[in-house]
């Protein structure tokens, strides 16, 4: 019988995907902090060019699908649940984008991300301090 069970196999990519999208949400919220204008420009720009959502829906459902396919865990802990919501918010992002980019563009532009900008950055850091707390605590790198 091989050493690895499925069990621990499943936990070591559940830790491995907390702690690529607790650092990846550690650059974006820290970029929100320290580059607020250029970050607004880019969003605003973002949503003002048809291409961009296209291959944005596009690289969001790719990623989605990915974690989706790979980590759909709906009952194996608050860890996993993170994991694989973030997987599910993906995949619908992505799809959305690419078919009713439109109404995408209202709703992100009624979210009025500039009057919020600071509440969103540090909603992005909590949620990013725990993927990386528990990716990596668990893996025994931060004790």
């Amino acid at each position: 019988m091989h050493p690895l069970s499925v069990s621990s196999i499943f936990m070591g990519l559940t830790y491995f995907l907390a702690q690529l999208i607790g650092l990846y949400l550690l650059f974006v919220g820290l970029l929100m902090l320290l580059r607020k204008k250029m970050f607004l420009e880019v969003i605003n720009e973002f949503y003002s060019g048809s291409t961009s959502l296209f291959l944005a829906g596009w690289i969001a459902m790719l990623l989605g699908l990915l974690l989706v396919l790979n980590h759909n865990y709906w009952n194996a802990g608050i860890l996993a649940l993170v994991i694989t919501i973030t997987g599910w918010a993906a995949l619908l992002k992505g799809a959305a984008l690419l078919f009713i980019p439109k109404t995408i563009v209202r709703w992100a532009r009624s979210v009025n991300l500039e009057k919020f900008f600071y509440l969103y950055a540090i909603i992005i850091l909590v949620v990013s301090a725990y993927l990386i707390h528990a990716g990596f605590t668990h893996m025994g790198l931060l004790h």
